[in-house]
């Protein structure tokens, strides 16, 4: 079932999957479009960055969440705020990581 959270639960998501690839890319890794290639990107980049494995969980629930859609359950708000901070949490982490890490790959 779509609710109107499920676009911006699913935009959440995309947000830290993009910014996983590029901690990876980064760094050189490639990714695959194997089984499994979602969770195993989110717990490469997690671990290169540093956020520990709560942030880790969060994530990887998020990753759940989204993949609800295929069954057709409905986002709820409470999974928008989750994704929501969790985005943000991430992806400070991550840009807090490339500017020290990978200067050269960021523009301002």
């Amino acid at each position: 079932m779509w609710s109107r959270s499920t676009p911006r639960v699913e935009a959440a998501y995309d947000a830290v999957f993009d910014c996983c690839l590029a901690v990876l890319n980064a760094e050189r890794y490639s990714t695959h479009a194997a089984p499994g290639h979602h969770q195993e990107v989110l717990e490469a980049a997690c671990a290169l960055v540093g956020t520990g494995t709560g942030l880790f969980e969060k994530l990887d629930a998020l990753r759940d969440v989204r993949n609800s859609k295929y069954t057709g359950a409905a986002r709820t708000q409470a999974d928008l705020t989750e994704a929501k901070a969790a985005m943000q949490r991430f992806t400070e982490l991550a840009v807090a990581w490339l500017k020290q890490k990978h200067a050269d790959v960021l523009r301002e």
